[in-house]
Formats: C-alpha cells, structure tokens, sequence
C-alpha cells in the first residue's frame, strides 16, 4: 500500500470515528431543549415524573412522557430510554442514548409547570 492510499484511508477512518464520538457525546446538546411538561389536547397539564424527562404531544394530543429527549419519526415518537439522554436524526434513522423507545403516559404526571 502506498503512502497516498492509506493517507485517504486514515483521513476517512479518522473522520468517521470523530463523527460517531461527537454523536455520542452530543446527542443531548445537538437540538434545542425539549420541555418536561405539556398541555393536552383538553389543556390539560402534564410533565415528566423523570426531572429530566420531555414531555411530547401524539397526533390526537395525547401528552406522553420519556426519561430522555426525542425525535419524531414519521409522527412517531422515538425517545432515549435513560435519564436526561440524548435522542438524535441519523441517516440510518433514530439514535438515543440507551436504545430508543415510545414515550409512555405512565411517565407523566398531572400538574403544572414549576
């Protein structure tokens, strides 16, 4: 192998390594912040019993609640199954910290903002 290819090799390498770090280690600070609580369709109050969890509306405005931050896909919720985790758009779909999951109604909690 000549200098010249494993230059181009080891460039590419390299760049694909310090993407998949800054995914990593970015995925909470890469989109703006996501709320803990929501009003529902009734204007209704509810916030995620996780302190650092989101609070999201489904398409009939039904308030679901994760641990972590999501990312809607194809009006689907997908959401980092940790505390405070990041939850990011790929190429290859969703990606969060923890694996992904649907946010659920049972993490949230009736009540307002504090």
């Amino acid at each position: 192998m000549d200098a010249r290819n494993c230059f181009d090799r080891c460039r590419a390498g390299g760049a694909l390594v310090a993407g998949l770090a800054l995914l990593a280690g970015g995925l909470a600070a890469a989109e703006p912040a996501q709320p803990r609580c929501a009003k529902d369709a009734l204007d209704e109050w509810y916030c995620a019993v996780d302190a650092r969890g989101v609070a999201v509306r489904d398409n009939l405005g039904v308030v679901l609640c994760s641990p972590g931050r999501c990312v809607e896909v194809e009006d689907e919720w997908q959401c980092s199954a940790v505390s405070g985790g990041g939850a990011a758009h790929t190429p290859d779909g969703p990606v969060c910290e923890g694996g992904c999951r649907s946010p659920r109604a049972v993490d949230c909690e009736r009540g307002e903002p504090s």
